[in-house]
């Protein structure tokens, strides 16, 4: 418009030029329109260049120029960012991503983002996270990939889906950081807090754990001198039952006691809860109302099984901490599937899902006042008198849950007591059925079976069980003495102690697998933590002491079946 608006006041000056200089009359019409032309290139061309190219080229200077300093900046950003086209090939990243992946631009573009993938993260973790970004517009959260030299690394990675009036397809931008070092820090931060919230759970777990034993050491006493078989029978009963609980005990402190390397996987989630509530209820004293409502059927979360618990067990935690001295004291736990509503609050969920799960905990207390409320998930923040906390259990809780995907909403209650609502999403993964095993399986063929530990209690009633579900046995007190023994004579199936002096159980079995390897094996062991090396498979089980006899039974004859059909 400006264009034609120059062009035509010139041509309107030119003519008037021209009719007071009577040009029509003096020239012929060619060179009258020659003139006219030259005249109207004469005088427009400073002004089309004045008025129209040089502010073009100045804002078109001013457009390169501020291009230049966004990729400037892009390049100059410590996060790595990644941007995608709809094809999820990568067509730009900038100069952090060289120096966290070790990949140069020229590696990557072009190419699939998969090629950093580590085997942390399987196929679900993947589908999940592109549902929530075809659904939601967008995804955040933590996974594990694999840098250019094969080294793993730990990234915060948010992917928000951006759509430009000049495509029809989103544009995918990736931002990455590297949160190794920082997840080193919780790691051990959160193993601290762990230590002390079992702390706190000692005196209550000890009074629990001697009313177990004053059970057991009762009972036996009764059956010693008890005349009727049936009644004798019956206290014995009691004894392996109250024996199991308080294995249970033990074990509850083993998982929270121990470090673990997160794994997330498809779980159902109730056994979890149930376990996490068990354990919690075994440190809190007996004046404490304590109410836990589970939810019908099996729920599924995507979620590591040991942070879940740690996570309930601080909020429990954080609850017997808040409740009075005086008057009422309890804790309400209620479990809930829901249909999520989007979160505006600080604890804002970035990956708001149609279905979630949420757990709520609720105490008796005082509340949390209005000025403390903004403060309670920082790390070491707390309340308690110095050297009374750590500080960390609501923010080590604070950062599982987000780990996972969720949210944790925080109010007071009327008339009086605080409640902590965690929201996690669902998974829709099927649960396998898993079969009870409620009876002993006794021996269906004449098989041997290699006995091996150090422990001349447990060898000896190994020996004894066996015997008595009709297998013959052989004993060794080491693995070096197992395989003397696999060298001269025929075993059909080694169950074997883990830890033992000079040769240790997993050491002795690679030994022996030299020999026969197919050999049908159960590893037995107290601690858990030694199981991580042990690979089950149609040839090898492991079973936790103290162990159930009937369990034990049905692995063995499992296994024995398995070499005969194999």
């Amino acid at each position: 418009m400006r264009l034609i608006l120059i062009v035509g006041a010139c041509e309107y000056a030119i003519m008037l030029l021209f009719d007071v200089l009577q040009i029509s009359s003096t020239f012929p019409a060619s060179v009258e329109a020659f003139l006219d032309a030259f005249c109207l290139i004469l005088i427009s061309s400073p002004l089309i260049y004045i008025l129209i190219i040089r502010p073009l080229f100045q804002k078109s200077k001013a457009s390169q120029r501020k291009i230049d300093m966004l990729f400037a900046a892009l390049d100059g950003a410590s996060n790595c960012i990644m941007i995608s086209n709809s094809d999820a090939d990568v067509i730009y990243v900038n100069q952090a991503f060289t120096t966290i992946t070790g990949y140069d631009a020229q590696d990557i573009l072009g190419k699939n983002p998969r090629i950093l993938q580590s085997d942390k993260q399987d196929q679900q973790f993947y589908k999940m996270m592109w549902h929530s970004i075809h659904t939601v517009g967008e995804w955040q959260g933590e996974l594990s990939n694999r840098r250019k030299d094969g080294s793993e690394y730990l990234e915060s990675l948010h992917i928000k889906a951006v759509h430009t009036k000049y495509a029809n397809e989103p544009y995918y931008i990736g931002i990455i950081t590297d949160i190794t070092l920082k997840k080193q820090h919780e790691t051990l931060l959160a193993h601290t807090e762990k230590m002390a919230s079992i702390g706190t759970l000692v005196g209550g777990i000890a009074h629990n754990f001697n009313n177990l034993l004053s059970g057991i050491i009762g009972n036996a006493y009764l059956a010693h001198d008890e005349k009727n078989p049936s009644k004798t029978n019956e206290r014995l009963r009691l004894i392996e039952r109250i024996s199991f609980d308080a294995s249970e005990m033990v074990k509850s402190l083993l998982v929270f006691a121990r470090n673990h390397d997160p794994k997330k996987k498809n779980i159902a989630i109730t056994p979890v809860l149930k376990h996490a509530i068990q354990t919690a209820k075994f440190g809190l004293p007996d004046d404490i109302i304590f109410t836990a409502n589970l939810p019908d059927g099996e729920p599924m979360l995507y979620c590591d099984s040991v942070e879940i618990q740690q996570m309930i067990l601080n909020l429990i935690s954080n609850a017997h901490d808040a409740l009075p001295e005086q008057g009422e004291r309890s804790i309400r736990i209620n479990v809930r599937q829901a249909h999520c509503e989007p979160c505006h609050d600080r604890q804002q969920c970035n990956n708001c899902s149609a279905h979630v799960l949420k757990i709520s905990v609720q105490d008796s207390g005082s509340g949390i006042s209005d000025d403390i409320l903004p403060h309670i998930f920082d790390p070491f923040f707390s309340t308690k008198e110095v050297g009374m906390g750590t500080g960390l259990g609501l923010s080590t809780t604070f950062s599982t849950i987000q780990a996972h995907g969720g949210s944790l909403h925080t109010h007071n209650l009327e008339p009086q007591g605080c409640s902590f609502e965690v929201c996690l999403p669902l998974s829709f993964t099927e649960n396998p059925s898993i079969s009870e095993v409620n009876h002993v399986q006794t021996a269906k063929n004449n098989a041997t079976i290699l006995i091996v530990d150090d422990e001349p209690m447990v060898r000896n009633t190994l020996q004894q069980v066996m015997g008595s579900l009709g297998y013959k046995t052989l004993l060794a007190n080491q693995g070096q003495e197992a395989i003397d023994i696999m060298q001269q004579k025929h075993v059909d199936l080694v169950i074997t102690d883990v830890v033992m002096p000079v040769l240790d159980g997993v050491s002795s079995v690679a030994i022996m697998r030299q020999i026969q390897p197919k050999l049908p094996v159960i590893f037995i062991t107290g601690y858990e933590q030694k199981y991580d090396k042990i690979i089950q498979n149609i040839h090898t089980q492991r079973i936790a002491k103290p162990f159930d006899i009937k369990i034990l039974s049905q692995e063995v004859h499992l296994l024995l079946q398995g070499t005969l059909e194999s």
